[in-house]
């Protein structure tokens, strides 16, 4: 696990507002309105924990906002053929329970460029054009040993439901948040603005008992 530090994490978020002096108004109007507002300095922080000292971890990793997705780059190492990788990732809905945490992701401006001459097979394959970015939840569909966690892909469209995953699924930390959240918590929408991720919650009022239920059982 990463060594996540708070004060970092702290730093993050004051640069973000330091700025954006303005913001913090509409951070707090967002807060009233059921919305969390995440600065993208702090995914940006927790990606550079993540990917630390990891071998063949992607490098020069980019996060930008291209409202109302997330642009995502990062340089890999593909079966030993150094790739520059590019999409703008938009949340088109998720969907969340005590038994799922789906998220459905449509992908653009998919991008693959290579970062030093070769002729290995995937350097071939990138430079003959064949490979229709268009349509990357094609491509994906295709890929071996796919992670349990994605359910489906098509088109330009990818679906993820972390609780196929099992290490997720069975984190009991996970599973006690997502009892006492799901019932009465939905998520709206996820979308990027100011170089912020801000997701918008619906209240469910009718989970309220069954919350209150488990947590006098704990």
């Amino acid at each position: 696990m990463p060594n996540l530090q708070p004060k970092e994490l702290l730093f993050a978020g004051a640069r973000y507002l330091r700025e954006r002096p303005g913001v913090l108004a509409q951070v707090a109007i967002n807060a009233a309105s059921m919305k969390i507002t995440v600065p993208l300095d702090v995914l940006r922080y927790f990606a550079d924990k993540l990917l630390a000292g990891k071998k063949n971890a992607p490098k020069d990793v980019l996060l930008e906002e291209r409202a109302p997705g997330l642009h995502l780059a990062a340089s890999v190492n593909a079966m030993g053929t150094p790739v520059r990788f590019g999409a703008t990732v938009k949340v088109d809905a998720v969907d969340l329970s005590e038994d799922e945490l789906r998220v459905s992701l449509k992908l653009s401006e998919v991008a693959l460029k290579l970062e030093a001459k070769s002729d290995s097979p995937v350097a071939t394959l990138i430079q003959s054009g064949a490979l229709d970015l268009s349509k990357p939840g094609n491509l994906v569909k295709f890929m071996p040993n796919k992670p349990p966690a994605l359910v489906e892909a098509e088109g330009d469209r990818i679906v993820i439901d972390l609780m196929k995953d099992k290490k997720f699924a069975e984190n009991p930390k996970i599973r006690r948040v997502l009892d006492l959240v799901a019932p009465v918590l939905s998520v709206k929408s996820i979308r990027t603005e100011d170089d912020a991720l801000v997701i918008a919650l619906r209240a469910k009022p009718s989970g309220v008992p069954q919350v209150i239920s488990r947590a006098r059982m704990k």
